[in-house]
């Protein structure tokens, strides 16, 4: 909540409607402008219009501190300026790294999406095994690099039966 007082637009994705929740409530506590709540436990029609307030704060300039699930990282086009995403899989992580900075129109250098471990919100098991996995590829490789991805596929999805 501290680093979103100081990005009126921002965007968080977590691992769970619980962690979404819990987060949003704290932005509302807190009195921070613009803070929108996110999760598969709306209605899609209702998710569709969040989606368009959402897209037309930020064409406004208006405050919009976005709390989501990984609904947000696929099949969503919004454009935030900087973001946060919980421990994830690195296809999780570069996904919502494609909601920063998505047209380009910012320094890249000032549009970064920060990974950042939940200890009060554990993920499940499955998401817990995938982000140890992209802390793993992060020894060997900068996950910003092709190698990484790569790797990262190779030893936790196309090594396993899964």
């Amino acid at each position: 909540v501290t680093a979103l007082r100081d990005q009126p637009q921002s965007l968080v994705i977590v691992n769970s409607r619980k962690h979404a929740l819990a987060l949003f409530e704290k932005l509302v506590a807190e009195g921070l402008e613009g803070a929108v709540h996110l999760t598969t436990r709306q209605y899609p029609a209702h998710r569709r219009r969040i989606i368009a307030g959402i897209k037309e704060r930020l064409a406004n300039g208006q405050p919009c501190r976005l709390i989501a699930t990984s609904l947000i990282e696929a099949g969503v086009d919004l454009d935030f300026p900087v973001g946060w995403r919980a421990e994830a899989g690195l296809d999780s992580i570069i996904q919502s790294a494609g909601r920063v900075n998505r047209e380009g129109r910012r320094p890249r250098e000032a549009s970064t999406l920060t990974v950042f471990a939940a200890p009060d919100h554990a993920p499940a098991p499955e998401v817990a095994r995938l982000a140890e996995a992209t802390r793993s590829t992060a020894t060997r490789h900068d996950l910003n690099a092709p190698d990484a991805i790569r790797d990262w596929f190779e030893r936790h999805y196309w090594a396993t039966d899964e």
